[in-house]
C-alpha cells in the first residue's frame, strides 16, 4: 500500500507520495501538508502546489501503537501541530453495542419544542 495523489476532479496526474508503505492519509488544514501511516510511524510531507504538484522531504514525525482500522484513527487539529489519535493500547474490546433508531422523535419527547 501506497499514498498517492491525483488531480481533482479528473483523477489524473497521479503522484506517488510515500515511498515505503503508507495508509490513512490526512491533510493539514492549509493543504500544504500532509500525514499518513506507515506502520506504526505517523509520517509528513510538505506539499507545493504551484505551479505543479511538489513533494518536500518526507519526515518521520514518531512512531506508536496505532489502532489499526479502515479509516484514520488520527486527525489534524486546524493549526496542523497536533495529532489527536487513537493508540491500540487505549481500546478495550467492545462488549456491548447500543443502537438508537428514531433518536429524533426521543429528543423531541426529552425536549418539547420552544424550550432552550
Amino acid at each position: 500500500m501506497q499514498v498517492y495523489a491525483v488531480r481533482y476532479p479528473d483523477g489524473g496526474g497521479r503522484i506517488q507520495i510515500s515511498t515505503e508503505g503508507g495508509s490513512e492519509p490526512v491533510w493539514a488544514a492549509n493543504g500544504h501538508e500532509l500525514f499518513y501511516r506507515n506502520g506504526d510511524r505517523m509520517m509528513s510531507v510538505g506539499i507545493g502546489s504551484h505551479p505543479v504538484l511538489s513533494l518536500g522531504k518526507t519526515q518521520l514525525l514518531f512512531t506508536t501503537a496505532f489502532l489499526h482500522v479502515n479509516t484514520p484513527s488520527y486527525a489534524v487539529t486546524r493549526d496542523g501541530q497536533h495529532l489527536p489519535m487513537v493508540r491500540e493500547n487505549q481500546m478495550e474490546p467492545v462488549r456491548q453495542l447500543n443502537v438508537v433508531v428514531n433518536w429524533f422523535s426521543e429528543l423531541r419527547r426529552r425536549v418539547p419544542a420552544g424550550r432552550n
